[in-house]
């Protein structure tokens, strides 16, 4: 299995976490001993998952930038909806195609989603922070 790399890039922790986990998903899959349609139902339910996270900051941005993620995360569900067809009956052919899937889940994460990392520190100064305070301060705790 190929070793991991930094996907903690956007400082945004869900999205992080989502990619970090995606990650795994998708070697354990390429990579590992089975490859089946239960798999390739999680994958695609935890991709649809971290696309909906993502969906939070892109109404925020909205433009081209919201445009084109969409477009990438539909050849992206695309591509694994089409793996899972044939998963069973062509698991060579499923993981080679799975294993590129991973390699452009990497570029994308390390490109792409930094966009949304930069449109969101332009648009910070005009709008509230992109972090919520906590719900329970120390001095709530204490009092």
């Amino acid at each position: 299995m190929p070793r991991d790399c930094d996907l903690r890039l956007t400082h945004l922790d869900l999205i992080d976490d989502d990619h970090e986990q995606l990650l795994h998903a998708l070697q354990e899959l390429a990579y590992g001993e089975s490859m089946g349609r239960a798999g390739m139902d999680r994958l695609i339910a935890q991709v649809v998952e971290h696309f909906d996270h993502e969906m939070l900051h892109l109404e925020r941005i909205g433009g081209d930038l919201k445009a084109r993620h969409l477009g990438a995360h539909a050849l992206f569900l695309d591509r694994l909806t089409a793996i899972r067809g044939r998963c069973e009956a062509e698991p060579a052919r499923a993981r080679a195609e799975l294993a590129e899937v991973t390699a452009r889940f990497i570029s994308h994460t390390n490109t792409d989603d930094l966009e949304i990392v930069e449109a969101l520190k332009a648009l910070a100064p005009a709008e509230a922070p992109v972090s919520a305070p906590p719900a329970v301060s120390l001095d709530d705790i204490l009092l």
